[in-house]
């Protein structure tokens, strides 16, 4: 882990999540002093801040995957405004409750849900830059710089270079020179195909391998019987 990494964590741990939590906790907390004193009450307040929370963790931590990243980010947005608007009222009464004047107390909840919205945001851009510092690939040897690793971008620009190449290479003939193998074939064993030495032999004697000899020796039995 690098330092940049190291630090770009902690920030992450020890600043932005606390202070995302402890904004979703007021408003929880404004929303359930607002609420009938029952299980139904609380729960129904608390819910949406709760399970907003939970979506920025998960939402940070790209834990979703298999195309279903961005429905649930649709969904989380739409999450956060149904629970913005629900709570402003009962964040509104809260703050009178908690001694802020009532021409002023709608400011409360603005601010607590545009800090959350703020801290939401720094979390989701620095998971993006965590995964920016995360394991880098192993340097790729050039060889055009004596097996020295080279640079990624130039690395890239060499396989660019190389498919570019390969798709303007005109395609090669499958049996490389076969005539002039199968001529010498038929000059040096004769033109009886039945005397040649076989595949391993014609291979040793000509000095290519084994596959090669075999087809420029069909390709010579071919001339022998054309010739016929």
């Amino acid at each position: 882990m690098t330092d940049e990494e190291r630090h770009v964590r902690r920030t992450l741990n020890y600043l932005i999540r606390p202070a995302l939590v402890a904004a979703i906790a007021l408003t929880v907390y404004g929303n359930l002093a607002q609420a009938q004193p029952s299980v139904g009450g609380w729960v129904s307040h608390g819910w949406a801040p709760a399970l907003y929370l939970v979506l920025v963790e998960i939402l940070v931590r790209r834990a979703v995957g298999g195309g279903w990243f961005w429905p649930v980010l649709v969904g989380f947005v739409l999450l956060a405004l149904v629970a913005g608007v629900v709570s402003f009222t009962s964040l509104t009464h809260a703050a009178v409750r908690w001694g802020w004047e009532p021409d002023e107390a709608w400011l409360f909840p603005i601010i607590v849900d545009l800090t959350a919205v703020l801290l939401t945001m720094a979390s989701m851009g620095v998971g993006a830059r965590l995964r920016e510092l995360g394991p880098q690939p192993e340097p790729i040897p050039d060889p055009s710089t004596g097996g020295r690793p080279a640079e990624p971008g130039s690395v890239r620009e060499t396989a660019k270079r190389k498919r570019a190449d390969r798709a303007e290479r005109p395609p090669a003939d499958p049996v490389p020179n076969a005539s002039a193998l199968a001529d010498r074939i038929i000059l040096e064993f004769g033109t009886d195909p039945n005397a040649w030495p076989g595949p391993k032999d014609l291979a040793e004697r000509l000095g290519v391998a084994r596959s090669t000899a075999s087809v420029h020796r069909r390709k010579a039995a071919d001339l022998v019987a054309q010739a016929a």
